[in-house]
């Protein structure tokens, strides 16, 4: 068996604001999958920031921060989901640095509350495809989702994290 870290917080988070549906062995798996527990990591995204950062207009910026540091903690994805600076702001997180949703209990929020959103509207398989590409995208004449790897992933985690944790909700 191996160890679930984060079980407790996550457990917490959705006690607290009872606001997510989603069960806590996936959101256990996508933590294992996005940043293997990690809640320091973070990673800059260049073809995110080409693609949505770097040439939106309405970008603005908290008191104090820099245009150019705020664009680069958008297109970084950040803490234990590895959610993207551009994507907690959208739902609407207003701390000042984006660097904040590397605390487990903010990040953690933060991107359950998005992934919840996918999971209210699709089937489970594309709320995971989706919260990795954004929408649940099928390679072309394919049933494979372009993210194939990463929806497999996930799944593989959530058997391993699975016969440790019962859901508590």
């Amino acid at each position: 068996m191996m160890e679930v870290k984060w079980r407790e917080t996550v457990l917490k988070i959705i006690n607290i604001h009872n606001v997510v549906t989603v069960p806590s062995d996936l959101i256990l798996a996508i933590i294992q999958q996005e940043s293997g527990g990690d809640p320091w990591a973070c990673r800059f995204e260049p073809l995110f920031y080409d693609k949505y950062i770097k040439s939106n207009e309405h970008i603005t910026t908290p008191p104090g921060v820099s245009m150019a540091t705020e664009q680069i903690c958008r297109a970084t994805s950040w803490g234990l989901m590895q959610i993207m600076g551009q994507v907690a702001r959208e739902r609407g997180f207003t701390g000042k640095f984006l660097s904040e949703l590397c605390q487990p209990e903010i990040g953690l929020l933060w991107a359950m509350l998005h992934l919840d959103r996918f999971y209210k509207k699709y089937t489970e398989l594309d709320a995971i495809a989706s919260y990795n590409a954004g929408s649940p995208r099928k390679k072309t004449g394919s049933l494979q989702y372009v993210n194939q790897d990463y929806v497999d992933g996930v799944l593989e985690w959530r058997r391993k994290v699975t016969g440790d944790i019962k859901d508590e909700r």
